[in-house]
């Protein structure tokens, strides 16, 4: 997608005009992703759309996402954010839904990999978490077949940047390791900064919360709407799983969980060097909401 805005700038467009154009594919694009990501999981009626508009509503106006893109000006990630639906989509349907939808995750994860190398890691850990979760359905022969077509065919897409990539990395002949930080442990929220406006110990110069009144509000009407959803399928079940990482990644974002001890652990201080930053998991937590939005939603009407 920079290329758009690069074009534009060779035909003298102005600056502002070929920026602005970029944010605007990444809004448009990021609303269709998570609308048809959504409307592939959750096989509504047609008469009933709420579902997945709502899902894209939900995600589009996350106030993370705007963070990303209207303050802290994050472009790598608020790209890899358009396709985080795309890949939680195709693991769906390669564990629960139709395995002939596998490419989904291919499409994602190549778009997430061209985007944004550090949400790679990210969404590699979710996706690690979900299989560890549903591993009894990779029992079934379409399904880890489904799985492995989808993995060795993301890989040999994304060969031409992932193999430069990691060998100048090993090499050491790139600044990769001057993004590690180890702020991580000081730079937490506390739990209420996720959902009250103000200046936090993360960023000073944002006055947006994380999460927000309105996710706060999405948050109970995920809890209620689950509660009193009378058809459990699969799809229910897989929202529950969603709901739980929701849950488990936005109490990592906090002080709750104690940093500093685990940084003693040398894998673990490791990982949250390359993340940089506690508040990253949002982005992840921003999709969960969305989805289970629009699953309440949908299967309300």
């Amino acid at each position: 997608f920079m290329y758009i805005p690069a074009l534009l700038r060779m035909l003298h467009v102005s600056m502002v005009t070929s920026y602005k154009s970029l944010l605007f594919i990444i809004n448009v694009s990021t609303a269709f992703c998570a609308y048809y990501s959504m409307k592939t999981i959750c096989r509504f009626k047609e008469s009933y759309q709420w579902g997945p508009a709502v899902s894209a509503i939900v995600y589009c106006l996350f106030p993370y996402r705007l963070i990303n893109i209207y303050t802290r000006a994050a472009i790598g990630e608020a790209l890899a954010m358009i396709f985080l639906p795309l890949v939680i989509a195709g693991i769906y349907h390669i564990l629960l839904g139709d395995t002939k939808k596998w490419y989904l995750l291919v499409i994602g994860m190549t778009g997430i990999v061209n985007s944004h190398i550090i949400s790679v890691l990210l969404v590699t850990v979710v996706l690690l978490l979900l299989l560890i979760i549903w591993w009894r359905q990779l029992r079934k022969k379409e399904r880890w077949l489904s799985l492995l077509k989808a993995a060795g065919l993301s890989s040999l897409i994304n060969c031409g940047y992932l193999v430069p990539f990691f060998y100048f990395y090993i090499k050491k002949a790139t600044q990769v390791s001057s993004i590690f930080s180890s702020n991580y442990m000081n730079e937490t929220l506390d739990f209420r900064e996720l959902f009250i406006q103000g200046s936090t110990k993360i960023a000073r110069a944002l006055a947006s919360p994380v999460i927000g009144l309105s996710g706060m509000i999405c948050f109970l009407a995920v809890f209620i709407g689950l509660f009193f959803c009378k058809k459990r399928n699969r799809s229910y079940f897989f929202m529950i799983s969603l709901l739980v990482l929701m849950i488990i990644f936005t109490l990592f974002t906090t002080s709750l969980i104690p940093y500093k001890q685990l940084a003693k652990i040398e894998f673990v201080d490791k990982l949250m060097s390359i993340f940089q930053f506690s508040f990253r998991f949002i982005s992840v937590v921003a999709v969960f909401c969305a989805f289970l939005m629009g699953y309440v939603v949908g299967v309300h009407e």
